[in-house]
This record gives structure tokens, sequence and C-alpha cells, in this order.
């Protein structure tokens, strides 16, 4: 408690401070991105070998897991006039695999939803033995802010915020192709 000899100030606010501060922070996300099919488990074979047939199965799909990353700032506070400038950084990486194996049951088999020119198929329904995929995402992510306050009385406050943000992001995906023999 203020001492009687020293007047109370309710304004929290120091007019003459100047504070240059840092904050990190430790993020766990999840990213969520639909349509990631690599293979299908048909449930039954295609009337022909040569003929193309739409996915009579089950889809596999590839999902991120949960990933760590962080995001730190650095901040300047010049109270005599008001202004705030944030400098911040943040970097996610998150990644997700996922592997099936061709079915064993008489009629049912296994196929790839993109074509590998490399696995000399001769149509898209070649039957594989196993399929595996790999996912990763590389977030950066920069902001520049600033804002300036205004007191317009001593019970109402308005910070107007403004900035610059860049953003670097860089997605790979790995899926390869094992034929059945």
């Amino acid at each position: 408690f203020p001492s009687h000899d020293t007047p109370y100030d309710a304004d929290l606010f120091k007019k003459d401070k100047q504070v240059f501060f840092a904050t990190g922070e430790f993020l766990y996300w999840l990213v969520n991105e639909s349509t990631l099919q690599y293979a299908v488990k048909m449930n039954q074979q295609p009337p022909s070998p040569i003929q193309e047939v739409s996915a009579i199965g089950k889809y596999q799909n590839t999902d991120f897991h949960w990933s760590p990353g962080f995001r730190v700032n650095f901040g300047y506070f010049h109270a005599p006039h008001y202004w705030d400038v944030i400098a911040q950084y943040t970097y996610l990486y998150p990644s997700g695999h996922s592997k099936v194996k061709a079915p064993h049951v008489a009629g049912e088999y296994l196929n790839g939803t993109w074509p590998q020119p490399d696995l000399s198929m001769s149509s898209p329904s070649t039957p594989l033995a196993k399929a595996s995929s790999h996912i990763d995402l590389h977030y950066n992510l920069f902001d520049f802010l600033f804002s300036r306050r205004f007191h317009t009385n001593p019970h109402l406050r308005i910070n107007l915020f403004g900035g610059l943000t860049a953003a670097f992001f860089s997605q790979n995906w790995k899926i390869h192709y094992t034929v059945s023999s």
C-alpha cells in the first residue's frame, strides 16, 4: 500500500517510461488438411484389366500429427509518445505419415490414387502390394507490428494496431508404391 506521504496515482500508465520486452510461446498444434488420399483398398476387381474404374472401396488418407512449435517476439514501448513496436517470428514443422498393405481377401486389392510412371504400370488399376505416404509442412511467419495509444480521457484508451506480415510455407508430400509380384 502506498504511504500517506506519497500521493496515490490512479493512472497506472507511467508516462516517462521506455520499456524493452521479449516473450516466447510454446505452441502445439494439429494441421487439418483434407483430401490427402494416396491409395484405395478396392473391394472388387474391375470388369476388365484395361478398363479404368472409379474407386470401389475405402480411401487411405495421410493425416498430420500433433507437432510442437514456437513463437518469439521482441518489443519496445515508448510511453511519452504512446508507441509500441513489436517484431515477432512463428515457426512450426508438422508432419504425418501413413502406410497400408494390400488386402488378403479374394477379389480385393490395393490401388494407388496417383500415377507412378516409374513402376511401369500398364493401367491405373495395377494392384499394389503396399503404399506409403509422408507429408510435412514448413511454416515460417514474420510479423512487424506497431500500435499507437490514444488517451481520450482517464477512463477510455484506444489502441490502434497496424503492421506487416511475411510468410513462407513449404509443403512436401512423398508417396511410394510397391507393385505386387
